[in-house]
């Protein structure tokens, strides 16, 4: 999963996670992971998405409060534990990838070489809930088609605080979008 492969804390004596003594690592009856939970595990390295993908059980991931580094890779679905890392980037086509997300939290990240800030491809998600990328470094307009109805018409909650937005939030937004707007 990491460029320099840790086993997540514990102690595991076995280099298989299905025999039970990999902490954070649950598998099905059937022998295949389905959560992997490694919060303030001391992963440090990149994230391997082609790992990730081989993982075809997999409905939990919660790799926060790491180290990890690098861009964003192309991983497996239920992209609610990626916080508190280093990810530089979200690779293009990221979200076109995952168009059933319904959460996605990014949050605590220093993605300050970012060259496209959200990709555009987000609004390939219409089942999107939330979308949280609170202090990320996200610099650019503020991102009035979330408010979109036809776009997302599922989304209830966008977080966005502490970032370098330079636009306002239009009219528009407003009219069309779910999600309470916090008035100073």
């Amino acid at each position: 999963m990491a460029a320099s492969r840790r086993r997540p804390s514990g102690g595991a004596s076995s280099p298989d996670p299905c025999g039970g003594t990999w902490v954070g690592v649950t598998f099905n009856g059937e022998g295949r992971v389905t959560a992997i939970n490694v919060s303030r595990g001391g992963l440090t390295g990149h994230l391997l998405g082609a790992d990730l993908s081989m993982l075809t059980s997999l409905s939990e991931l919660d790799l926060s409060f790491n180290a990890l580094r690098d861009d964003l890779p192309m991983l497996p679905q239920l992209l609610d534990g990626l916080r508190s890392n280093s990810f530089f980037a979200i690779t293009d086509g990221f979200f076109a990838a995952f168009p059933a997300l319904e959460t996605f939290k990014l949050d605590d990240n220093e993605m300050s070489t970012l060259k496209l800030w959200i990709p555009y491809d987000v609004t390939s998600c219409p089942s999107l809930r939330s979308f949280s990328a609170v202090n990320v470094h996200f610099a650019g307009g503020f991102p009035n088609y979330f408010g979109n109805a036809t776009l997302f018409p599922e989304l209830e909650s966008l977080s966005l605080a502490r970032n370098l937005l330079w636009e306002e939030i239009t009219p528009e937004f407003e009219k069309n979008s779910k999600i309470p707007r916090e008035r100073d």
